[in-house]
Parts: structure tokens; sequence; C-alpha cells
């Protein structure tokens, strides 16, 4: 996944985030599902559900890790607002002003 993010230009705060203990425990829960997976398909039913409880809470969790630590949004990508009805299109930073 890091080389992903590297490779688009991913923030270094970001790389952190995902780097952190919290991070990589989230990651290594997700490959610790895989085994269990492979059980409950060999016919123990539990496993499955262990399986899937660990798989739904580390996405989860890599989920919220996104959004609380790991988002760090550039602003606006485009430069000027659009237009509904009547008016003219002003600069993002020029509406920013007028408020």
């Amino acid at each position: 996944m890091a080389g992903s993010l590297i490779r688009d230009g991913a923030p270094q705060a970001s790389l952190d985030a995902f780097d952190a203990p919290l991070g990589r425990g989230f990651h290594v829960a997700q490959l610790a599902a895989l085994p269990l997976w492979i059980a409950a398909l060999a016919g123990l039913p539990l496993a499955g559900l262990l399986a899937g409880l660990l798989a739904v809470g580390a996405g989860w969790g890599l989920k919220a890790l996104l959004i609380t630590r790991a988002a760090f949004t550039r602003g606006a990508a485009i430069s000027h607002a659009p237009v509904r009805g009547r008016g003219i299109g002003l600069p993002i930073e020029a509406l920013h002003r007028r408020v």
C-alpha cells in the first residue's frame, strides 16, 4: 500500500500515519483474517465468524485512521466557484474574503 501512496505523491504525514503502530496493527489484522478464511473453507465455522469480525474491524479501523489522521486536504481544486442562476463566477479566494 505504501508504494502506491508514495508513487501518487501522498504527503509525508499521511505516510507516517499509516506507518505508525496503529496503522500497522490494522494491516496485520487484515492479513491475519486470511488464514482464518482458509480454515473456515476447510470446515471450521467459528473460524469464518472470527475472520469476518477481524476483517470488518480492521477495515473500519483503517477507514477511521484515514479520515482522522491521514487525510490532508489540499484545498479547492477549482479556480472559480460554479455559478447557478444569475451572477458571475468568482475566484475561490474572493469568496473567502467576502464572508
